[in-house]
C-alpha cells in the first residue's frame, strides 16, 4: 500500500496598515494560517483603505 506524505512548510502571515509597525506571525499550516488573518482582522475593529494581508511562505518572506 503506498503512503502518502504531506510536508507543509511554515507560513507567514503579515497585516499592514499605513502609519503602523505590519503584525506578523509565523504559523505551521494553512488552517492555522487562515485562523490567524480571520482574528488579525477582527482585533482591528474596522478596516482602513489601504491596510493589507499577505500570506507567503515563511522561507520567502525571510529572503533578501
Amino acid at each position: 500500500m503506498p503512503a502518502r506524505t504531506r510536508t507543509e512548510r511554515e507560513l507567514t502571515v503579515i497585516f499592514h496598515r499605513d502609519g503602523e509597525n505590519p503584525e506578523t506571525r509565523i504559523v505551521p499550516n494553512g488552517e492555522r494560517a487562515a485562523v490567524s488573518a480571520v482574528l488579525m482582522i477582527a482585533t482591528r475593529g474596522i478596516l482602513h483603505d489601504g491596510d493589507s494581508l499577505l500570506v507567503q511562505h515563511y522561507d520567502e518572506a525571510t529572503d533578501g
